[in-house]
């Protein structure tokens, strides 16, 4: 009868795997950097069919966030826009908390980890699966190189350089030789249409042919060109170096003309991989 006492404080307890009082250090095999490469079926040209993303955890149980640099093709860090800490880690459990994610708060869940592999069970999101075990700074897929930089309504912009998946800036040929250029400026977006390149020279960017984005947690403001002329682009698409380089402007309207935003970009300059 001596065990009884256990027995019931584990029926009260239940099968929640911690307390959310427990306060005991990270298990220190977690303490590393950590990635992983998915293929992606997107349709798009190489390196855009895969994505790299990981987490960098420290002893206090902080969790990184890590992408890819594009110049480098190593391990960085970059902000997803939340955070992300290990409140336990333990015996193959972990609770983690989340701040300012939009869909989750916290999680528990399992995981396995060896000299070079982190596997983690029941995660939430992007903190779930197979990941190995890496340094920062160290090159995981190809390098690939872009530079965007815009005025939008006269503040500076440029394309990121750390994401899960690069180029963030890059040209495409489309069917019936024409181009698109696209461009990840973090949370928000700007795609430009040619639809027949005849070579270096100056384009008209027309109706439809200007896409600007906003992009938030669970929404998207579009802003597009409407007119026929709503600006120009200058592109030189080199296919020995595989690069295209120009500059651009445009302005854009709502396409719904549910307000009076207008953005208007300017100086726009680009030196980005021509992905045929």
């Amino acid at each position: 009868m001596k065990y009884l006492p256990l027995l019931i404080l584990f029926a009260l307890t239940g099968c929640q795997i911690f307390d959310s009082s427990d306060t005991e250090r990270i298990d220190p095999d977690l303490v590393a950097d950590w990635y992983m490469i998915n293929s992606v079926s997107s349709g798009g040209p190489s390196p855009l069919d895969v994505y790299v993303r990981g987490w960098s955890i420290n002893a206090e149980g902080e969790l990184r966030t890590l992408g890819v640099v594009d110049s480098t093709g190593a391990l960085g860090i970059f902000d997803p826009g939340y955070k992300v800490n290990i409140v336990r880690a333990g015996d193959g459990f972990m609770m983690v908390e989340y701040t300012g994610h939009p869909d989750v708060a916290e999680a528990e869940m399992e995981y396995q980890v060896t000299s070079d592999e982190l596997v983690i069970e029941q995660g939430v999101g992007l903190l779930s699966g197979t990941f190995q075990r890496s340094q920062i700074g160290n090159e995981v897929v190809p390098p690939a190189p872009s530079s965007l930089t815009v005025k939008i309504d006269d503040a500076n912009a440029r394309n990121v350089n750390i994401a899960y998946q690069i180029p963030t800036a890059y040209v495409i040929q489309t069917p019936a030789s024409g181009l698109h250029l696209t461009s990840a400026l973090g949370g928000r977006r700007v795609m430009i249409h040619i639809d027949q390149y005849d070579g270096p020279g100056t384009y008209t960017i027309g109706k439809n042919q200007g896409e600007y984005f906003i992009i938030g947690s669970d929404w998207v403001q579009p802003f597009v060109t409407l007119s026929e002329s709503a600006g120009t682009i200058f592109i030189d698409c080199d296919t020995d170096t595989s690069r295209c380089s120009g500059a651009f402007e445009f302005s854009t309207k709502d396409p719904a003309n549910s307000g009076d935003e207008s953005p208007v970009l300017e100086d726009g300059v680009f030196d980005v991989p021509f992905l045929e």
